[in-house]
C-alpha cells in the first residue's frame, strides 16, 4: 500500500488546530480580506439584540408586546451555555505492524481528520461559498442571512431557511456527537427549534472569541456528515474518490460541499444526477463570487462526475493478519489496562483514535505463514498454528495457521474465527518435558547421572493412566539414560521417575515461572503430588505460552510475558498504558543455559534415536517433540538464541474425536502423526523463514558455579572414609557399591584400565572425577577387590 492508500497518511488529532501553510497549497492572508470581527462589548450586545428581535417577531403570539418578548429573550440568552462540550471528534483507531504499516482499523465513524495545511483554497472556497458566504465577516453569527430566513419562513411556502453560519452548523455538530442518546441527538439536529438556534448562536458567538476561523472552518470539515458513511472531508475525499484532500479539483470540491446539506438526496453514488445538480448550484454560487473564473467554471460544470469508490476497510476481517489482529482486539478489549469496563474499552477503541503499534514483523509473519499453508493447506481438516516469540523480548513477531477468517461451510474446514495460537485448550504433550529437565536440574540433578527407564513404570501413591502403568512410545526411550539420551529420546518413563524424584509440585511451579499461567493450581483440577502425568504434558496451555516458556531457556532464564501489543499512543501522541510483557529472571541463567545444551541433542546431537534429526537447519537450535495420547495432537518446539518457535498441529473439532490419523501433509498420506514427522516439518520451515538475513549464535555455555554444580573431586586410592569427606565436602551424596572391582574407566575414551591398588582404597566412581555434577547429587563409589565393604563412615 502506498501513501496515497494509507489513511495514516492524513491522519491528524481530533482536536484539530490552524498551521502554517503548506508547501504548495494555495493559502491567502485573511488580514487583507476581511474586517475586524469582533468589536467592543456594546456589538455583542447589537448582536443579541437583534437576535431576540427577530425570533421575538417570530415568537410574538407567546408575548404580549415584541418589547417583553425582547426581554423575554434577552434573559433566555443570558442562561444559554457558553461552553462547547469537551467531547472529542469519533476517530478511526489504526493497528499497525512493528514496521508501521497498516494491520486494520476500527471505527463507528469513517473519519478520517485532516490538518489545516491540508485544506485546499478550492474547498474552502466552495464551503463557504454555499454554506457561509459572510464567514469571514461575522463574529459567529450573521444578522443578515437570520433575518432573510424569519422574513422567509415567516412568508410560508413549504420550504424554511435556517439562517446558520459554518460555526453554527460546527457547534451544531458538536453537540450531536456529544450527545449522550438519540432523543438528546435528534433535538440538537432539529431543522425547526428555534430555542435550539438561539442556544448554537450563543455559543457561536463565544467559539468564535477563542477560535480562529480557519480552525472553526477545520472543525467543520472534519465533523460534518458527507454521506454515504463518509464522516469529515477527509474520509470523503478518500470515499468518493480515493484521493487525499489537497489534491480536490475545483468539481469535486464543489461536489463535497454540496453534499452536506442533504447527505442522502445528494450522494453521489445513489443519486448522481441531483449531486451534479448540487455541485453545479456550488461552482455557480464560487463563480458569481469571484472565486473561480470563467474557464474555470465552465470546466468544472460542463465535467462528468468519475468517481473511483474506495470503502474503508473495518475490523479484522478484511486484515491481511486477522488472527494476530482479533488477538489485539481481544485484548484491547480484555485488558483492564485499556479501561476500568469492556465498553469503555470498546468505545476507546471504536471512536478514541488509537494507535496501536504490535510486535508482528511481516517478513517473518508471511514465512510462519507460507509453512502452515504449504504443509497442510488451508481445506485440510487438519489444523496447525505456528507461535514465534522473541528471547529477551516477549515479543510475538508472528503467529499463523491454516485457516482463512470467517465462518467454513458445512463439511468445510477453511475458515475459522478461533484464534487458536492463544487457545489455552491443547496438551503439550512431550514438549513439556524440558520444564521437568529444568526443575530438576535446579534442584540438583546431575545430568550425566545414569537412571533407568523401565519399558513401563507405575509410581507409587501416583495417579495412574487408564493403561495402569506409564510405558515408552519406542524402545529407544527404555534402558539406563542421562538426561541427554531421556530428551533426545523423548522417554516417558524417565520423565516419571525424575518428576517423581524431586516433586510433582516442583515441576509445577517450575511451569508456572515459565509462563505456563493457565496450569490449574486451585480448584477441583488443581495440580496435586499425585498427577505424574504433568510431565507428560497432559494439562491444556496454548501454543503462544509454550513459546514463551522456551523463549525463557533461550534468554538465559529471563522470562516475558508474551504480548503482541507494544506501544499505544491516543490522539496527538499522548501515550496510553500497555500491558507489560514484565521480563523477569525467571531461573538461573545457568539452569536456561544447560537446558540449552542438553536439549540441541534433539536435533543435533549424534544420538541415532533422537527424534529430531530431520529438522537441523544449519544453525545452533534446541528443540523438542509432543505427541499427545493416542495422537490427538502433535507438537515440535525449539528455539534459537534469536527465536522460539512453537508448532501444534490437531483437529480443532475435537482432539480425542477426531486423533491424527489418516490425512495428507506435505503432499503424503499420513497414517499416523508424530511431532517429528508433521509438526517438525513445519517447525523447521517457520525457522529458515524467520532467521533469513539473521546472523548465526550459539547458545552461552553453562558455568558450573552458577549451575549450582560442582567438580567431581578425584578420590580414587583414598581409604573409604577419606573419599566419604571429599566428596560430602564438595557438596555430594555418597553411595557405596556392594560389589568389589580390580579396574575403572578412563574418563575419555571410557577403556577399562586395570588397578593395583591395595585393598581398602577406592578404585573408581560415578559420575567420572572431574566432571561437573549437581550439588546434592550422589556420587557412587567402588572399592578395589579384596575391600571389606562392612566399615562405618565418618561422622562429619
Amino acid at each position: 500500500m502506498d501513501s496515497s492508500d494509507d489513511p495514516i497518511a492524513q491522519t491528524a488529532d481530533p482536536a484539530p488546530t490552524a498551521g502554517p501553510a503548506r508547501p504548495g497549497a494555495r493559502r491567502r492572508s485573511r488580514e487583507t480580506e476581511a474586517p475586524v470581527r469582533r468589536g467592543p462589548l456594546h456589538r455583542t450586545w447589537r448582536i443579541v439584540c437583534a437576535i431576540t428581535l427577530t425570533f421575538a417577531a417570530i415568537l410574538a403570539p407567546l408575548a404580549a408586546a415584541g418589547v417583553l418578548a425582547t426581554w423575554v429573550a434577552r434573559d433566555y440568552w443570558e442562561s444559554l451555555p457558553t461552553e462547547l462540550p469537551d467531547t472529542p471528534v469519533p476517530t478511526r483507531s489504526k493497528i499497525l505492524a512493528a514496521d508501521g504499516s497498516l494491520i486494520a482499523q476500527f471505527y463507528s465513524e469513517n473519519r478520517i481528520n485532516i490538518t489545516a495545511e491540508q485544506v485546499p483554497d478550492v474547498l474552502r472556497d466552495a464551503v463557504v461559498s454555499i454554506e457561509d458566504e459572510r464567514f469571514d465577516e461575522h463574529s459567529g453569527v450573521d444578522l443578515k442571512a437570520i433575518m432573510r430566513a424569519a422574513v422567509s419562513n415567516a412568508r410560508g411556502g413549504g420550504s424554511t431557511q435556517g439562517g446558520s453560519t459554518l460555526t453554527m452548523q460546527y457547534v451544531k455538530n458538536v453537540l450531536a456527537t456529544a450527545a449522550e442518546d438519540d432523543e438528546t441527538r435528534a433535538y440538537v439536529t432539529s431543522r425547526t427549534s428555534y430555542v435550539r438556534k438561539l442556544r448554537e448562536a450563543r455559543l457561536a458567538i463565544e467559539a468564535e472569541k477563542k477560535m480562529t476561523k480557519d480552525e472553526v472552518l477545520l472543525g467543520y470539515l472534519n465533523i460534518a456528515y458527507f454521506g454515504d458513511g463518509a464522516y469529515g472531508v477527509g474520509a470523503a475525499a478518500r470515499h468518493y474518490f480515493n484521493r487525499k484532500v489537497v489534491d480536490l479539483t475545483p468539481a469535486q470540491a464543489a461536489l463535497l460541499a454540496g453534499i452536506v446539506q442533504n447527505p442522502s438526496r445528494f450522494n453521489p453514488a445513489q443519486n448522481p444526477e441531483d449531486a451534479r445538480a448540487r455541485r453545479n448550484v456550488v461552482l455557480t454560487k464560487m463563480h458569481s463570487l469571484g472565486k473561480l473564473d470563467d474557464a474555470e467554471f465552465a470546466k468544472a460544470r460542463d465535467s462528468k462526475i468519475k468517481l473511483k469508490l474506495r470503502n474503508a476497510k473495518n475490523g479484522c476481517t478484511s486484515s491481511k493478519y486477522p488472527f494476530y489482529c482479533q488477538w489485539v482486539r481481544e485484548t484491547l478489549a480484555k485488558d483492564p489496562a485499556f479501561g476500568e469496563t469492556q465498553a469503555v474499552r470498546n468505545e476507546r477503541l471504536y471512536r478514541g483514535g488509537l494507535t496501536i503499534k504490535t510486535a508482528l514483523d511481516p517478513a517473518k509473519q508471511a514465512a510462519a505463514q507460507e509453512a502452515v499453508d504449504s504443509v497442510l493447506g488451508r481445506d485440510n481438516r487438519v489444523a496447525s498454528v505456528a507461535a514465534v516469540v522473541e528471547p529477551g523480548t516477549g515479543r510475538v513477531v508472528a503467529m499463523a495457521q491454516n485457516r482463512s477468517f470467517g465462518t467454513s461451510a458445512e463439511g468445510k474446514f477453511d475458515k475459522t474465527e478461533i484464534v487458536l495460537g492463544t487457545t489455552q485448550g491443547m496438551q503439550p504433550g512431550s514438549t513439556f518435558k524440558p520444564i521437568t529437565l529444568a526443575a530438576a536440574l535446579e534442584k540438583g540433578l546431575d545430568p550425566t547421572e545414569k537412571i533407568n527407564a523401565p519399558a513401563s513404570y507405575r509410581p507409587a501413591n501416583q495417579n495412574l493412566p487408564a493403561s495402569g502403568s506409564f510405558t515408552n512410545s519406542t524402545g529407544g526411550g527404555t534402558g539406563d539414560l542421562d538426561a541427554y539420551q531421556a530428551i533426545a529420546r523423548s522417554s516417558n518413563t524417565w520423565f516419571v521417575k525424575v518428576q517423581e524424584r524431586y516433586g510433582v509440585l516442583t515441576v509445577a511451579d517450575m511451569a508456572q515461572r515459565l509462563g505456563l499461567t493457565s496450569l490449574p493450581r486451585s480448584g477441583k483440577r488443581a495440580i496435586t503430588e499425585r498427577d505424574a502425568s504433568l510431565t507428560l504434558g497432559a494439562y491444556e496451555v496454548s501454543p503462544v505460552e509454550m513459546a514463551g516458556a522456551y523463549a525463557t531457556f533461550a534468554a538465559s532464564g529471563i522470562h516475558c510475558t508474551p504480548i503482541a501489543i507494544t506501544k499505544v499512543t491516543g490522539p496527538g501522541g499522548s501515550k496510553v498504558a500497555v500491558p507489560s510483557a514484565n521480563c523477569h529472571q525467571a531461573i538461573e541463567s545457568s539452569v536456561a543455559s544447560k537446558v540449552a545444551e542438553i536439549m540441541t541433542g534433539t536435533i543435533d546431537g549424534k544420538d541415532s534415536a533422537r527424534t529430531g534429526a530431520e529438522q537441523s537447519f544449519g544453525r545452533p537450535a534446541a528443540g523438542k517433540t509432543g505427541t499427545t495420547t493416542e495422537n490427538a495432537a502433535v507438537w515440535f518446539a525449539g528455539y534459537t538464541p534469536q527465536y522460539a518457535t512453537t508448532v501444534w498441529v490437531g483437529d480443532p473439532r475435537g482432539a480425542s474425536k477426531y486423533p491424527l490419523k489418516n490425512f495428507y501433509a506435505n503432499g503424503r498420506f499420513i497414517a499416523r502423526a508424530y511431532g517429528g514427522s508433521v509438526a517438525g516439518p513445519i517447525w523447521r520451515k517457520v525457522m529458515v523463514g524467520v532467521h533469513e538475513g539473521v546472523a548465526v549464535r550459539g547458545f552461552d555455555e553453562p558455568t558450573a558455579s552458577e549451575l549450582g554444580v560442582a567438580a567431581v573431586p578425584q578420590v580414587r586410592g583414598l581409604d573409604a572414609g577419606a573419599a566419604y569427606r571429599a566428596l560430602t565436602r564438595a557438596g555430594f551424596r555418597v553411595e557405596f557399591e556392594d560389589s568389589t572391582t580390580d579396574s575403572f574407566q578412563l574418563p575419555r575414551s571410557g577403556a577399562a584400565k586395570a588397578s593395583s591398588l591395595p585393598s581398602g582404597a577406592v578404585v573408581d566412581s560415578t559420575p567420572a572425577p572431574g566432571s561437573a555434577a549437581g550439588v546434592g547429587a550422589v556420587v557412587k563409589v567402588k572399592m578395589n577387590t579384596g575391600s571389606d565393604l562392612d566399615f562405618d563412615l565418618p561422622l562429619e
